[in-house]
């Protein structure tokens, strides 16, 4: 699950894409033009995000440090 935009989303896809948001767009537009992949679900705030991976098992998704996510598990970059 991925945010549409922010600083979040700007770090996730520096660090662990290797790619910006323009070269991540264009990389998902290729992959569901050419049927070989649905995009990411993207959601444009991090509380639409939580509410879906809290309410659908197996669901993995990013936030900011700062996101209240009591409900979920966390992982850390650390």
């Amino acid at each position: 699950m991925t945010l549409i935009s922010g600083d979040a989303h700007k770090a996730f896809l520096k660090k662990f894409v290797n790619k910006t948001p323009i070269q991540f767009t264009t990389y998902w537009k290729k992959q569901v033009y050419t049927g070989k992949a649905y995009r990411p679900k993207s959601f444009a705030t991090e509380k639409e995000l939580i509410d879906y991976v809290v309410s659908h098992d197996g669901s993995v998704g990013y936030v900011s440090g700062n996101a209240d996510v009591t409900v979920v598990k966390v992982l850390s970059q650390k």
